[in-house]
């Protein structure tokens, strides 16, 4: 089952390196569950039972205009048809300044996929207001540059544009464009 997952967000991210548009995939598959995320998101689990396996999914429900929680909830065990988009992401997981967190209170467990990168923390200038997470990037010494969706703390505006170390892994991401219930 992980191997069949590994090959589907293989094809997945091959589609997208392979092309300059926005390639944009077609999916059936069985709607398992429907959770909200904080309006206007909502986290879809959608089972592919052919391929035995499942994917987790975001839908913006400002953007799709056709739904809205309730009906995503009324069609949980059933089948859908949607078109979405598969974008490998940065999830911050760790930042350090001086060996102190600026997003942690309590140590956490970095997983084996995560990755370490040293570099100058831009574009936390203040903290983040509403509901939605700011864009904050990392430039290393190579000057490479990482980006990073995260809500903003007082801490992490202490930070900005200081070297900081800044733990991370790539995530695949998947976000509903449309959908439909099948029959």
């Amino acid at each position: 089952m992980k191997s069949l997952r590994l090959l589907f967000i293989a094809v997945c991210f091959f589609c997208f390196v392979n092309t300059n548009a926005k390639a944009q995939l077609k999916e059936f598959g069985l709607l398992k569950s429907a959770e909200d995320s904080g309006y206007p998101f909502a986290s879809l689990t959608i089972e592919f039972p052919e391929r035995n396996f499942s994917e987790n999914f975001t839908i913006n429900l400002e953007e799709v205009k056709n739904v809205n929680m309730g009906t995503l909830q009324k069609w949980v065990g059933k089948y859908v048809s949607f078109t979405y988009n598969s974008d490998l992401t940065n999830a911050l997981m760790e930042m350090q300044l001086n060996g102190k967190s600026v997003i942690n209170d309590e140590p956490i467990e970095l997983g084996p996929n995560s990755l370490k990168l040293v570099g100058i923390l831009r574009g936390a200038a203040k903290v983040t207001a509403g509901d939605l997470p700011s864009v904050i990037s990392v430039t290393t010494a190579n000057n490479e540059k990482y980006s990073f969706e995260f809500f903003i703390t007082p801490q992490m505006v202490k930070a900005n544009n200081k070297k900081v170390v800044v733990y991370f892994e790539e995530i695949v991401s998947n976000t509903i464009l449309q959908i439909k219930l099948s029959k």
